[in-house]
């Protein structure tokens, strides 16, 4: 079988110093996400096996988000979908915009499976309250922040989360062909050890093996399902579904729905589209920078051409909701 190279298909493009600068972002970008989980994961099993002290520090800790929380801004944007499509790479192309400023982790995951730590503990992702107002009022400048948690497009209380919390935030969806999204996605979980079944028998008994999990997260807010986001590689590609659920929450001027293939081939226009939405000023963006890439075996044809006919009806679902059509079908 034929090997795939994404990252050199991108990087071959630019000149040896558009790579050496555009590897060195990408290395920041995952330094600064494993940094983040490092941390959080190293004292949550330092204290794990001291009851006491673990019970009172996470009082003190939620205490310490309820007095810091409030001087920190909520975001003025939301990219809420999909996971494997592009979603790191638009967040990152976005911050390249001088009035943008990151939170400290691109994927918070507050408004699915971290809700319960509270609206103090998200805003404290964002810039404080002061860094804002040093930007508007003394240097005159637009000042916006924002984040991208990709598993929210499916997640069915999510819209109404968001709506209490922030009814004016700006959100921003990434859509790449389902097929080649639920075999990136596949490929990840053979990666990381999360997945034994060849691709075709994993779309095969997905929904058998992911029975009921949609169902509990719909009836119970506090039941989340991790495994169903790593092995839904089928159902987490009907868009369509996804976005009737938020367009019956916000107004449709509130979304813009960016093409993958679209911003990869030609992203000097699409990012020019997302300032005009984000009400940024005009700023002219570098080369996009390709995040997350893999090196994985094309897929097998006649797997392909299923899977085409299996999403042919979902997609014409979308194209009819969006009055847009995405060349998919092949």
């Amino acid at each position: 079988m034929k090997n795939k190279n994404i990252e050199n298909d991108v990087m071959g493009r630019l000149t040896s110093e558009q790579k050496k600068a555009f590897k060195g972002k990408i290395l920041e970008e995952n330094r600064r996400t494993e940094n983040y989980l490092k941390f959080t994961k190293l004292i949550a099993q330092k204290l794990s096996n001291h009851k006491h002290a673990y019970s009172f520090l996470k009082s003190l800790y939620g205490l310490y988000w309820k007095i810091v929380g409030p001087f920190h801004i909520l975001p003025d944007f939301i990219i809420f979908g999909i996971g494997r499509a592009g979603s790191t790479s638009l967040y990152e192309g976005i911050m390249e915009h001088p009035d943008v400023h990151s939170a400290k982790i691109k994927e918070i995951y507050f408004f699915d499976y971290k809700f319960k730590r509270g609206i103090y503990w998200y805003r404290g992702h964002f810039p404080s309250v002061w860094k804002k107002i040093f930007y508007t009022k003394l240097r005159k400048k637009k000042f916006i922040t924002g984040e991208a948690t990709a598993r929210l497009l499916s997640y069915p209380h999510a819209p109404k989360r968001i709506l209490k919390i922030i009814p004016n935030v700006k959100l921003i969806a990434i859509l790449r062909n389902p097929i080649d999204r639920a075999y990136s996605l596949y490929n990840v979980e053979v990666a990381n050890g999360r997945e034994q079944l060849s691709f075709e028998e994993a779309i095969k008994v997905e929904s058998k093996r992911l029975a009921g999990e949609m169902e509990r997260m719909k009836t119970d807010e506090n039941y989340y399902s991790g495994e169903f986001y790593r092995k839904s590689y089928l159902f987490q590609g009907i868009y369509a579904d996804g976005l009737k659920m938020w367009f019956d929450v916000f107004p449709k001027e509130q979304f813009l729905i960016i093409d993958f293939d679209e911003l990869a081939r030609n992203p000097t226009p699409i990012y020019d589209k997302i300032f005009d939405f984000l009400e940024l000023p005009k700023f002219t963006h570098s080369k996009h920078i390709v995040y997350n890439t893999r090196k994985y075996d094309d897929m097998v044809p006649s797997t392909r051409k299923y899977l085409i006919e299996y999403f042919k009806p979902h997609n014409e679902q979308l194209y009819n909701l969006l009055g847009k059509k995405f060349d998919w079908d092949k």
